[in-house]
């Protein structure tokens, strides 16, 4: 009897895996055009800090006609939106702090009208501001990291956050893997290939040596956070693979 093959999990890409046997979450930018194509795929949705305007309008949340957030709110209504993200904090690009942390909020507070039951963190070089962040905010949903690069520190204060969650992708491609991600429970972990050009399949392969899990088990492990994730979505529509 063959055995079961579980597919590879991409938590965060730009494009579409060339790969059999992946299931993809695309991640799409509210300023990006926005085909039919992309929404018929797994999909999150969110203003990214990198391309947020630099003067937001806070006419845009008196009159309650915010064009971002109003297209963000009808992307929700997709059937294959999952969540709301990328959002966030960049010290690095982007416009300035204060904007950038004035629409993150304005976001997650929209992904509580819409239950969305994660969103999706980009952040760099401001852990100290999403800390407190995370401090303050009622979102009561999955709060997962993506492309996840913070120090040891930075990792053992956001493990005493329950909800959050760390996808890995450009860490484990770059040398030596920090040894502290040996921290992080399985159960909390997703793989991603961002918008690099490797396959996801390499991302696991490095993941599964530093683990010392074996491919198969990651892959079925990577699977079940998804499916624990987001219960509601029928994981076969979008693999090639019947679980």
């Amino acid at each position: 009897m063959k055995t079961k093959e579980y597919p590879f999990l991409d938590f965060h890409s730009h494009s579409l895996s060339t790969e059999s046997n992946v299931i993809t979450v695309l991640s799409v930018d509210l300023n990006s055009i926005v085909s039919e194509e992309t929404t018929s795929s797994l999909f999150c949705a969110g203003a990214h800090p990198w391309f947020l305007p630099e003067i937001y309008e806070e006419s845009y949340q008196e009159k309650n006609d915010d064009p971002l957030l109003d297209k963000l709110s009808k992307l929700s209504n997709k059937p294959h939106f999952l969540a709301i993200g990328e959002i966030g904090l960049d010290r690095i690009r982007g416009p300035q702090i204060e904007v950038q942390y004035h629409l993150l909020e304005l976001q997650v507070s929209l992904a509580m009208q819409i239950n969305s039951p994660a969103i999706i963190i980009h952040c760099v070089r401001a852990f100290d501001l999403m800390l407190r962040f995370l401090k303050t905010t009622p979102f009561q949903g999955a709060i997962v990291f993506h492309d996840y690069r913070g120090n040891k520190q930075i990792t053992e204060k956001l493990l005493q956050n329950p909800q959050v969650f760390f996808s890995l992708g450009s860490t484990l491609m770059k040398g030596q893997i920090p040894s502290f991600y040996s921290l992080i429970p399985l159960d909390r972990i997703f793989l991603e290939t961002d918008d690099e050009d490797y396959p996801i399949s390499a991302v696991y392969s490095h993941f599964s040596k530093f683990s010392n899990l074996p491919l198969e088990e990651l892959r079925k492990k990577i699977l079940n956070n998804f499916i624990k994730l987001f219960p509601n979505k029928e994981i076969n529509a979008y693999s090639n693979t019947q679980l």
